[in-house]
């Protein structure tokens, strides 16, 4: 009798032992499941940074076509000079977004009344959605000729610049992004319109209205717009340089 006890007793340890031994192999093994997952998973995650935070330091590439449209444009109006305009354009860009964040146009420079009535627009209309736009360090990295454009007795030059900064934007008070503290790379379009006839223009530099250049004395259609002469009379062109060129417009492409 007392063998037996003894006996059922050692099977008992030895169940207790197996499901004991079970248990622990369980745990090791799915320690081992989840480090095994974690190495895996780090190098990825890394991976993922490094690819946000290249996108947000690297600038975007811009449409450079300078070098075919400038000598064309410079055929056409001799004395334009690039670098001013570009100079010009890049700070008229600077100063859209620190009219925007400071919710007032008058802050804009290099601006036509369509442009400020464009930035207005948009200021305006933040306000009524209870949305307030901040920008910071803003950095114009390049700018380009992108095309060059003449119809309807008008010329256009558009300008592609690439620019950084950093946005923070909310609205009625709530952020509208997670992370606002890395900047954000974008490109822009400028338009640089030619105006020789304000009058004719009435002023509406951007919109769709065509006017047609001609002598102002015997009334023959200039066939090259910068044109200084008439070809059939001889009579001097006279632009009113003050309005010739100006900033019609820009768009987040």
């Amino acid at each position: 009798m007392p063998f037996l006890i003894l006996l059922i007793i050692f099977l008992l340890l030895i169940v207790v032992i197996g499901i004991v031994l079970s248990i622990v192999k369980t745990i090791r093994n799915m320690f081992r499941r989840t480090s095994s997952t974690s190495i895996s998973t780090d190098p990825i995650l890394k991976g993922l940074e490094l690819v946000r935070l290249q996108e947000a330091y690297t600038p975007k590439s811009v449409s450079g076509m300078t070098r075919i449209y400038l000598p064309l444009i410079e055929r056409d109006f001799p004395a334009f000079h690039y670098d001013d305009f570009r100079q010009k354009a890049e700070n008229m860009l600077k100063s859209v977004f620190l009219a925007i964040d400071q919710s007032n146009p008058q802050l804009l420079l290099n601006a036509s009344p369509e442009l400020v009535k464009q930035v207005s627009l948009q200021i305006e209309q933040n306000r009524h959605q209870g949305i307030c736009e901040h920008f910071s360090d803003v950095k114009v990295h390049q700018t380009e000729i992108a095309r060059y454009i003449k119809k309807n007795g008008r010329c256009i030059v558009l300008l592609q610049s690439a620019v950084g900064y950093v946005h923070t934007c909310t609205q009625n008070g709530q952020k509208q992004q997670e992370d606002s503290s890395l900047p954000q790379q974008e490109k822009y379009n400028i338009e640089l319109h030619y105006i020789q006839d304000v009058d004719a223009s009435n002023s509406t530099y951007a919109d769709d209205q065509a006017f047609g250049l001609t002598c102002p004395n015997c009334g023959a259609p200039m066939k090259q717009l910068g044109q200084k002469t008439c070809e059939y009379c001889g009579s001097g062109i006279v632009e009113i340089n003050a309005y010739a060129w100006a900033f019609a417009r820009y768009e987040k492409i």
